[in-house]
């Protein structure tokens, strides 16, 4: 699901944005500014921190990277697996 922090839409699971609101929560939202860029899909695509920051945050980021990576990475797979299936069907 598309959520927005720091103007920038980001793809986040419900999970990732309960634990983004803790975040806010103990750090502020200043935390998130700038940190990271995104693309039209809302994948992270750089993280940039431009300031001192926790690295609770970074962590955060990268974690949610990767997840969106991953996520991204089994899509693709489900789509192969339903093409083959399709190909075994008709032979």
């Amino acid at each position: 699901m598309i959520r927005i922090i720091d103007y920038q839409n980001v793809d986040m699971n419900d999970e990732e944005f309960a634990y983004y609101q803790n975040l806010v929560s103990e750090f502020g939202v200043e935390e998130f500014k700038g940190l990271f860029k995104t693309n039209e899909k809302g994948i992270i695509t750089i993280i940039t921190p431009t300031k001192p920051i926790s690295w609770l945050v970074i962590h955060f980021a990268q974690q949610v990277q990767i997840n969106q990576h991953l996520r991204v990475n089994d899509e693709r797979i489900d789509a192969l697996q339903r093409q083959i299936d399709k190909m075994r069907l008709k032979n």
